[in-house]
């Protein structure tokens, strides 16, 4: 998911209070996987409610085979940078956010040739 979106999100907008969301916007969050919010180079970010979620804790989401479904525009910084950050090992996505994503990874890097 992301944050600060004017879509809905459901972790962000209904489980996250004003106070803590925030705090992770002030940490740099950009989105969340199995509700830990990470910041834009994939690095999870030092705050309470990654301490808080039961289930999966951060350090075991890379050794584990994480699939991630995500798409639509609004989702690629998070996407982008959930793959920077080596978390997932499977990417289902549409066309359109997928090359938006690439073009991210391309000025990141300042590559100009094609894939």
């Amino acid at each position: 998911g992301v944050v600060n979106s004017n879509l809905p999100q459901t972790i962000w907008d209904m489980h996250v209070d004003p106070k803590a969301r925030q705090e992770l916007l002030d940490l740099g969050a950009v989105g969340f996987i199995c509700a830990h919010f990470f910041d834009q180079d994939g690095n999870f970010i030092d705050h309470e409610m990654n301490e808080r979620v039961i289930g999966i804790k951060t350090e075991k989401i890379k050794q584990n085979k994480i699939v991630l479904i995500a798409g639509g525009l609004s989702k690629c910084k998070a996407i982008y940078a959930i793959l920077k950050g080596g978390h997932i090992n499977t990417l289902i996505c549409d066309d359109m956010t997928l090359r938006k994503v690439i073009e991210a990874d391309k000025s990141y890097r300042g590559d100009k040739d094609e894939y």
